[in-house]
């Protein structure tokens, strides 16, 4: 399916705990690379044909958002209570929805399986499956 004309709908939710905490502060950067990591193939020139979304969900209902339309220009949206300093991070509920044209589903599970897999290996628990 490369037609532009027929929209492809992603949505998973998956359980991470890392292998060792996470500075809160590292967790935008690690994010925003791995919107991109799942944007890259996605996109047609540089523009994703629909949009990629990221929640990431941690505890005292913090959260980050993500919202990927470009290669350029990622927004990263905050809870109202989050900061960076604080406790380090164990684990969250990554939300990841993918609507885009011109992909199948087999090829978005495909690239965001890859682009998880490569997301800080180092620092993620081997244990992550969709809900």
């Amino acid at each position: 399916m490369n037609d532009l004309t027929d929209a492809t709908i992603f949505s998973k939710f998956y359980p991470i705990i890392f292998e060792k905490a996470v500075r809160k502060a590292d967790l935008k950067p690690m994010l925003s690379d791995l919107i991109q990591s799942i944007g890259s193939p996605l996109s047609h020139n540089g523009v994703i044909v629909g949009h990629i979304k990221l929640v990431a969900e941690i505890l005292n209902e913090e959260f980050l958002f993500l919202s990927l339309t470009r290669l350029d220009q990622g927004d990263v949206t905050v809870s109202a209570n989050w900061t960076d300093q604080g406790d380090d991070i164990v684990g969250m509920v990554l939300k990841i929805n993918v609507l885009v044209f011109g992909h199948s589903k087999n090829n978005i599970t495909e690239v965001v399986g890859t682009a998880l897999r490569e997301f800080s290996p180092n620092k993620i628990h081997s244990h992550m499956v969709p809900i």
